[in-house]
C-alpha cells in the first residue's frame, strides 16, 4: 500500500538561515565609477556605491579602489605651499574645532595632515567608510597614497584569482601555485594597511580569513579584524561581526543579544543586509523579544533598497499573514520582484504558489520555468520540485528519465525525500535501470536522516531480503522507527511481526491488536481487515467482538480490499455481528469476485440459489410428494475461519 503526499505539503514556509553581509565591497577607483563583480552565492551582480545607504556586496568579493585613511603617509614638505600651511595651521589653532564634525578638537585624539589641517582622528578615519577621495577635506590637497596604494594593489591581485574562481576555472581549495602566491601577496599587503588602521583592509582580511579564500581559515582572527573595523563604524564589518556572533564562530559561544546590537548599528546606517538580518532576529525572537511587526518594518526598509532577500522574506510574511494581513496578490508581486533580482528562494516560492492555484496549465508551465531557473542555480528544493513535475507531467510532458536525474542530483546533495524517490524509481526501473541494491542503499541514506517512508521501505526490504540481507531484526528496527512516528503502513506491518513473534519480538495478540488499531484509525485498509479478523475470532487476551469485527470489515471493504469484502459477505450471510442480510452479502461477494478473490464465486452461486428458491410461489406438498426441493447451501459457521491473508504490506510510494 502506498501513501501519497500532496504537492501542497511542499508549500510550507521555509525558515531561512540568517543572511549575512556578503563580504568585501567594491569601491569607486579615483572617481572612475564602481567596479562590478559576480558573487559565488547567486548569478546576480552586486556593487557597493560610495553612499552609506548602498546595499552590501557579496562575501566572495573584496573592497577595491582608492580611499582616504587617517594613517596615509604625508606628502613631502615641498609638496605644500609653506605659507598656506602656516595660515591653515593658525586658523585651526584659533578655531579649535574639527571642520568635519564641528566639535572641539580638545575632546578626542587629533590627526594633522601634511597640509597642516587638523581633524579628529576618528573623523578622518570615518571618511574612508564613505569612499571620500584621497585628498584633504578642506584644501583638497592631494595626499600620498601610502597604504591606500598597497590596498588597491592587494585588491587587484585578489580580484584576478576571485574572477577565475567565479567562472569555474578553479576552486579556492585547488589554486595553482601562482594563484596561491597572489593571494599570499594580497594578504601581506592588506595586513600592512590593516595594521596601520586602514578600515577596508581590516574588513577584507576578515572576509578572506573567515572564508579561507586563498589563505588558511581562521575564525578568531577574522572576528578580531571585523571587530576592529566595526568599532570604527564600518557597516559591512558590523553586519559580518553580528553574523559570526549569531553563529558562534570565532568566539567561545554564540551571543544573540550582541548580534542584534551589531545588526542594529549597521541597519541604522542603511545596510540592507543588516536590516534584513535584524528583521529575521525579530521574527524568530533571537536575542530580542519576538516582534513580527518590527520584523515587517525592517524587511520593508531593506526591500525599499531592492534587497532580494528582504523582498523574499516580506513576501513570505504577506503570504502567510505574519505581522500583517494575509495578501497573496502582494506576496506574488514581492516574490516576482525578488525572482527578477535572481533570488532562487523566491523563484521556488513563486513556483510553489502557482502550483497550489490549480487554475490551468499556464501557471503550471510557469512554475516549471521558475523551478528550472532556480534548479540551474543549485536551489535544492527547486531541483526536487522540478523532478516531481517531470514525474507527474504537471506543467510539462512526463519524463521519468529527467525526473530520475533530478532526484539523483538532489539525493547526492543529501536531500532525504529525493533519496526516497530515487530509491522508488530504481526499485521500479522507472526512468532508469532497475537496481534493487542501489535502491536499498538510497533508502538507507534517507532512513538514517529520519525519513519515515524510507524507514518503512527499508524495513520491508530487509523482511523480504531484497537488495539487502534478509533480517527480521533489521526489519523490526526500521519498521518500529517509522511506526513510532505514526506511519500507518509501518504500524500494520509491526502488528504482523508482533502477531507472529518475528524479529526478536515477543508474540502478543494484544500487542498486534494495538498496532493494527493505530493503523486502522488512520484509514489503513489492511489494518482494518486484520483488526476485524482478531475481533471475529478472539485471539489471546483479545475477546471476540462480532459487531466491531463486522464494522472494521465494512470500512476496509468500502476501500476496495477484496479479502475484507469477502469476509464481510460471510458475516452478513450468516448474521454474525448483526442481522442476516443475504442480499447485502451477495453485493460484497460479487465485488470480491470481480477482483478474482478465491471462493467468492462459489458463495455467489449458493446465495443466488437460496434467493431464487425463496422467491418461488408455495406448492402443495401432497400434490407433489415425490418432488423434493434441493437443500439450501450450508451456512458459514462462525467457528469456520474465513480466508484472510496477512502478509507484510509493501510501501513503494513516491513523495509528492
Amino acid at each position: 500500500m502506498s501513501t501519497i503526499t500532496s504537492p501542497k505539503s511542499l508549500f510550507a514556509k521555509l525558515k531561512n538561515p540568517l543572511r549575512r553581509t556578503k563580504g568585501p565591497e567594491l569601491d569607486p577607483v579615483d572617481g572612475a565609477g564602481t567596479i562590478f563583480i559576480h558573487t559565488d552565492a547567486d548569478d546576480s551582480v552586486d556593487r557597493a556605491a560610495a553612499s552609506p545607504m548602498s546595499p552590501i556586496s557579496p562575501s566572495s568579493t573584496v573592497l577595491m579602489g582608492a580611499c582616504y585613511d587617517a594613517s596615509l603617509s604625508l606628502l613631502p614638505v615641498d609638496a605644500v605651499n609653506p605659507k598656506d600651511s602656516i595660515a591653515a595651521k593658525e586658523a585651526h589653532e584659533s578655531l579649535g574645532t574639527c571642520a568635519i564634525c564641528l566639535d572641539s578638537l580638545d575632546e578626542a585624539a587629533i590627526s594633522t595632515l601634511q597640509c597642516c589641517h587638523t581633524f579628529h582622528a576618528d573623523c578622518i578615519s570615518g571618511l574612508e567608510t564613505y569612499g571620500i577621495a584621497n585628498v584633504c577635506p578642506l584644501c583638497r590637497a592631494k595626499l600620498s597614497p601610502g597604504h591606500g596604494a598597497n590596498f588597491e594593489k592587494a585588491c587587484r591581485k585578489y580580484f584576478r584569482v576571485a574572477r577565475a574562481v567565479k567562472h569555474g576555472r578553479v576552486t579556492w581549495g585547488l589554486l595553482s601555485q601562482e594563484q596561491r602566491h597572489e593571494c599570499a601577496s594580497a594578504e601581506r599587503l592588506w595586513r600592512e594597511a590593516a595594521d596601520n588602521g586602514f578600515i577596508r583592509a581590516q574588513f577584507n582580511l576578515g572576509v578572506i580569513l573567515e572564508n579561507g579564500h586563498g589563505v588558511e581559515r581562521n575564525d578568531p582572527e577574522a572576528f578580531a579584524w571585523y571587530l576592529s573595523a566595526a568599532d570604527k563604524g564600518f557597516a559591512s564589518a558590523q553586519c559580518n561581526l553580528a553574523a559570526m556572533l549569531k553563529a558562534g564562530r570565532g568566539v567561545d559561544r554564540a551571543d544573540d543579544v550582541k548580534a542584534v546590537s551589531w545588526f542594529e548599528k549597521a541597519a541604522q546606517q542603511g545596510s540592507a543586509e543588516a536590516q534584513c538580518n535584524l528583521a529575521i532576529m525579530y521574527e524568530q525572537g533571537r536575542g530580542v523579544e519576538r516582534n513580527e511587526e518590527e520584523a515587517l518594518r525592517w524587511y520593508e526598509l531593506a526591500a525599499s533598497q531592492d534587497s532580494a532577500e528582504a523582498l523574499y522574506c516580506l513576501g513570505e510574511m504577506k503570504r502567510d499573514g505574519h505581522g500583517t494581513s494575509q495578501d497573496s496578490e502582494e506576496a506574488v508581486m514581492l516574490f516576482q520582484k525578488a525572482a527578477e533580482l535572481g533570488h532562487t528562494g523566491a523563484e521556488y516560492a513563486l513556483g510553489s504558489l502557482y502550483e497550489t492555484l490549480n487554475d490551468g496549465a499556464a501557471h503550471d508551465s510557469e512554475a516549471v520555468r521558475l523551478f528550472t531557473s532556480a534548479a540551474r542555480k543549485g536551489h535544492l528544493e527547486s531541483t526536487f520540485s522540478l523532478g516531481l513535475c517531470y514525474l507527474t507531467g504537471r506543467g510539462t510532458e512526463v519524463n521519468a528519465a529527467k525526473a530520475a536525474k533530478l532526484f539523483r542530483q538532489a539525493a547526492e546533495r543529501g536531500q532525504a525525500k529525493a533519496q526516497n524517490n530515487l530509491a522508488y524509481l530504481l526499485l521500479q526501473g522507472q526512468g532508469t535501470f532497475a537496481n534493487v541494491s542501489e535502491a536499498a542503499a538510497w533508502y538507507r541514506e534517507a532512513a538514517e536522516q529520519g525519513h519515515i517512508d524510507a524507514q518503512c521501505n527499508l524495513g520491508l526490504l530487509h523482511e523480504q531480503g531484497l537488495g539487502v540481507p534478509q533480517s527480521d531484526s533489521e526489519a523490526a528496527r526500521w519498521l518500529s522507527a517509522a511506526a513510532e512516528c505514526g506511519d500507518a503502513t509501518a504500524q500494520y506491518n509491526m502488528g504482523i511481526l508482533v502477531e507472529r513473534g518475528r524479529g526478536g519480538l515477543e508474540q502478543s495478540f494484544s500487542g498486534a491488536y494495538e498496532w493494527f488499531r493505530k493503523a486502522a484509525n488512520q484509514g489503513d485498509a489492511e489494518a482494518q481487515c486484520a483488526l476485524g479478523k482478531i475481533l471475529r475470532t478472539g485471539r489471546g487476551s483479545v475477546s471476540a467482538d462480532y459487531p466491531m469485527a463486522r464494522e472494521w470489515y465494512r470500512r476496509a471493504a468500502e476501500q476496495g480490499l477484496a479479502k475484507a469484502q469477502y469476509n464481510l459477505g460471510g458475516m452478513l450471510c450468516n448474521g454474525i455481528g448483526g442481522a442476516e442480510d443475504c442480499a447485502g452479502a451477495l453485493v460484497w461477494f460479487r465485488r470480491a469476485a470481480q477482483q478474482g478473490y478465491p471462493g467468492a464465486t462459489k458463495h455467489i452461486q449458493a446465495i443466488e440459489r437460496t434467493l431464487m428458491l425463496a422467491s418461488m410461489p408455495s406448492i402443495d406438498a401432497n400434490a407433489h410428494a415425490e418432488e423434493e426441493s434441493p437443500p439450501p447451501p450450508p451456512p458459514l459457521s462462525p467457528s469456520t475461519p474465513l480466508p484472510t491473508t496477512a502478509t507484510l504490506e509493501t510501501k513503494r510510494s513516491v513523495e509528492l
